[in-house]
């Protein structure tokens, strides 16, 4: 297991702007996410994360509309598995070579090899 040691001014400067393009959630003012400040969004902080290693496999376990999927593909080196149990239509659009998108219960999806799984990202809406 790596240890990563958080470099708050490097996730404070992140510019993700640039995931704007993979994101096709229409609802309204919400494609401001990636142009929030960090502490306002926390898709700064899963690029961040995404870049400190390289080659490794990620679950993001409640996709929604794929915010925090894009911002853990940021590190195109690295492959995402995320997983909704609810196909929501901005899924449709959810497009990027190194993301697999998956609508079912992770818990129940038995291809998991979870000895190649390097990091769990749990981002479910508790309501």
């Amino acid at each position: 297991m790596k240890e990563i040691t958080i470099n708050k001014q490097a996730v404070i400067n992140k510019d993700i702007t640039h995931l704007k393009e993979y994101y096709f959630y229409q609802a309204e003012n919400d494609l401001r996410n990636f142009d929030l400040p960090a502490g306002e969004t926390e898709y700064k902080l899963y690029s961040y994360i995404s870049e400190q290693f390289d080659n490794k496999t990620i679950l993001d376990i409640g996709t929604r509309h794929g915010g925090s999927a894009l911002a853990l593909s940021n590190n195109l080196k690295n492959n995402v598995i995320s997983y909704d149990i609810i196909s929501w239509d901005s899924h449709i659009h959810l497009k990027k070579d190194n993301i697999t998108l998956k609508i079912c219960d992770f818990m129940q999806d038995t291809s998991i090899d979870y000895s190649q799984v390097d990091l769990i990202m749990i981002d479910v809406d508790p309501h």
